[in-house]
């Protein structure tokens, strides 16, 4: 079986001669399975001599492949019936209803032959697992990880749905690794599979029987497959993430095993056409069935996209809603600032050098790296990194700066909340949401309006709300539902809170700094004037670095450029001025006469 690109809409095709199955290339991952099982339902009927009399016609033939393959996907919860209904009607139409009732047991027989193979591989690929976890808690690492626990028990949090009390529970393990054995295992945050309904379902829609613990084995893959994607990001990230990261984890497990659950109990509503028979079978049932599979499906896909979540913590942007959103930001902006200082610093040594061999600026594998970029052919500029980089990364420390500066004031200042005739909005800023309760439910026409303006409904919170920003405020103002009693508008009220605060700011009396004798005493030692920072003597001068270097120490070329520059500036004679500047200063500071005063006797006179 293989895959390859298929023309005319061809989606597979079963080569009896090659004995073997093409897949068309391009396909979703459902589209590729159920035509991966409806080319082996060719391959097990109908490999016979093609003048055979006992070989069905080519409708027949499409007709029993679909069938089996509609029917092994049900098996495995499989939804494909907005493509095989239509493909079985499509060849089976013309056909007597004698002929199609002729197919059935057919159809039967090598859907639930083709399901215990399934299953016994599956099986096979689960006691191969289960060996290798025996294999791994018997190290006597798992013994020093956890010696209060037996082997076959390693941390693993056993945590009950409270949908499904009935389910049995379980341990697992996972022992450390070998290169750092005083490191515990990760915990799996392991919840409660209800094998029972897992049970019904098997039993409603299969004629094998169902073995059990093989729906919970099922479950504990796909956890453990999180847990490792979990602790492949923890290592990438900032150790501040690890914590959201377990969190995201957590809840991926929880609502996959409710899930799940619920999809055994959907599957066990209705049996399967193949177990009932078609006399008097529950057509209507059946479509709502199917509809609830649907729902389940789509919840189902929302859970995987929590595995996108832990993809991206910690490899995008900081939120505001991040309650160390400015400490973050500080953190970015020092790595921020120290890469602008390490490229001028690779940008100068090449200029003097000319070769980037040497530079003590980078390690070996940036060293490689970066030379390989300078040769490539699309590398522009003649040295390290480009002007654009430089401005880039500068543009980019203004803005993080801004944002540190914003969010600051933000917290110092904070936002105000209102009443409004049948309710009140709150400045929640633990959550950072604005947000609106009303004393009774909201027309029609105020929900409209909160919505086009961003504001959402949350359950949890029993509020509308949105994000606790200025641009709240602006939104509020066009929700006139909400307008405040006094008459003003919300962006009015906060304009007055953040003036109020400012003003109470300024009222408070400055403190008395005590006398700096450490600065004083630099004044007067300091070599370079533009180095008053509390440590006397911190700058080496540009003779003291030469003298370094010659004796065969490293010495920084941004140090070295910096001391030249301060000498230069000692040195460097007082510009003079020009005549008509110095006319202009003398007139500047020349007293104006006072207009002389008449007197009452001057006016006589």
């Amino acid at each position: 079986m293989g895959f390859e690109a298929l023309s005319g809409g061809v989606k597979g095709r079963c080569n009896y001669e090659e004995k073997r199955i093409i897949i068309n290339e391009g396909m979703d991952e459902l589209q590729n399975i159920k035509t991966a099982i409806h080319e082996i339902a060719h391959a097990t009927l109908h490999d016979i001599d093609k003048d055979a009399p006992e070989r069905p016609d080519r409708r027949t033939r499409e007709v029993q492949a679909e069938s089996v393959a509609y029917a092994v996907c049900q098996h495995y919860g499989l939804d494909t019936s907005d493509y095989s209904f239509g493909y079985i009607a499509g060849w089976s139409s013309g056909k007597e209803l004698a002929e199609l009732k002729g197919s059935l047991e057919t159809i039967r027989s090598t859907a639930a032959s083709l399901i215990d193979t399934i299953d016994g591989h599956f099986a096979e690929i689960q006691q191969a697992q289960d060996k290798e976890q025996t294999t791994e808690q018997a190290q006597p690492e798992a013994e020093a990880a956890a010696p209060e626990l037996p082997k076959e028990t390693a941390t693993i949090q056993e945590k009950e749905v409270q949908t499904e009390p009935e389910a049995d529970t379980g341990a697992s393990s996972e022992a450390p690794q070998p290169p750092q054995p005083e490191q515990a295992a990760p915990a799996a945050p392991y919840y409660t599979i209800n094998e029972a309904a897992a049970k019904r379902a098997k039993d409603a829609n299969s004629f094998s029987d169902y073995k059990q613990g093989s729906a919970t084995a099922e479950y504990r893959h796909y956890v453990d497959e999180a847990v490792q994607l979990a602790e492949r990001q923890k290592r990438r990230v900032d150790p501040m993430y690890h914590e959201k990261i377990d969190s995201l984890l957590d809840t991926y497990a929880r609502k996959l095993a409710a899930n799940m659950n619920k999809g055994y109990e959907i599957d066990a509503r209705v049996p399967s056409i193949l177990i009932a028979g078609g006399s008097n079978f529950p057509t209507r049932k059946k479509e709502k069935q199917n509809a609830a599979r649907d729902s389940n499906y789509r919840e189902w896909q929302d859970i995987q996209g929590l595995l996108d979540k832990i993809r991206s913590t910690g490899m995008g942007g900081i939120s505001a809603d991040d309650p160390q959103a400015v400490q973050k930001l500080e953190k970015k902006l020092e790595s921020l600032e120290k890469s602008q200082e390490t490229m001028k610093a690779v940008n100068a040594y090449y200029r003097k050098h000319k070769t980037l061999d040497g530079c003590p600026h980078l390690s070996p594998e940036q060293l490689e790296k970066l030379k390989a970029d300078m040769a490539s052919s699309w590398h522009l500029g003649d040295k390290p990194f480009a002007t654009w980089a430089l401005s880039n990364n500068s543009a980019e420390i203004r803005r993080v700066k801004d944002r540190i500066k914003s969010l600051s004031q933000q917290k110092e200042i904070g936002f105000v909340g209102w009443e409004f005739d049948g309710g009140k909005v709150e400045a929640n800023t633990e959550a950072n949401r604005l947000q609106i309760f009303f004393e009774d439910k909201p027309d029609e026409a105020t929900r409209e309006a909160l919505k086009s303006n961003g504001f959402r409904w949350s359950p949890k919170a029993g509020a509308w709300q949105r994000q606790l920003t200025s641009n709240a405020y602006y939104a509020a103002d066009y929700v006139k539902a909400i307008a405040p009693l006094t008459g003003e508008k919300p962006t009015e009220l906060q304009r007055a809170h953040i003036r109020a605060q400012k003003v109470a700011a300024q009222e408070q009396p400055a403190q008395e700094q005590p006398e700096n004798y450490l600065k004083a005493a630099e004044q007067t030692t300091e070599q370079n004037y533009n180095m008053i920072d509390g440590q006397i003597n911190n700058t080496p001068t540009a003779a003291e670095l030469e003298e370094k270097a010659k004796a065969g120490g490293q010495i920084s070329l941004a140090e070295y450029a910096e001391a030249l520059k301060a000498e230069k500036k000692q040195t460097e004679p007082e510009k003079k001025l020009s005549i008509r500047a110095q006319l202009k200063a003398a007139k500047e500071q020349t007293p104006k006469k006072q207009a002389r005063q008449k007197t009452q006797d001057l006016e006589r006179s």
